[in-house]
């Protein structure tokens, strides 16, 4: 007696317009170029699972580690593909760049905790500048001297 499995299937079809930019990449995946179809077919579901895979996870209501374990895969698998386009091109792999404005936008929140601190720091350390002129400056106990530090190179 052999036990058959019925597996349910799911469909997902897209389609273009004649002479576009989409028509011409499903073109190259149905095997009208280079590529088998089979091969073209496999290439588009890898790239689609590899970016899309985490999201459908946190959709579905996943556990955390799950996606995130997902979302780890995808980025190693969508870096070996940025580094293919790469290679097979010849052009550099894009940086991420910082704009200063994203920066400064980034760092406003840390800004008031600074200046919190700085002002707490002020309002500690002021009565100590105050000390008598007998006692070492506190700045001397806690930090080293440039000699100290550099020795013959001052």
């Amino acid at each position: 007696m052999s036990s058959s499995v019925q597996r349910e299937r799911c469909k997902f079809t897209s389609w273009a317009y004649k002479d576009t930019p989409l028509a011409l990449l499903f073109d190259y995946l149905n095997g009208k170029f280079a590529l088998p179809q089979r091969e073209g077919k496999q290439r588009a579901v890898d790239a689609m699972l590899a970016f899309w895979k985490p999201y459908a996870l946190k959709a579905r209501g996943d556990d955390t580690q799950s996606i995130q374990d997902a979302a780890q895969k995808s980025v190693e698998v969508l870096s070996r593909q940025i580094q293919a386009i790469c290679d097979e091109f010849g052009i550099k792999a894009h940086s991420r760049s910082v704009e200063l404005d994203v920066l400064l936008a980034a760092l406003a929140p840390c800004a008031g905790a600074v200046l919190s601190a700085e002002t707490l720091l002020s309002q500690t350390v002021s009565p100590l500048i105050s000390q008598p002129a007998h006692q070492k400056p506190i700045h001397e106990e806690i930090f080293a001297s440039d000699e100290d530090l550099l020795g013959d190179l001052v």
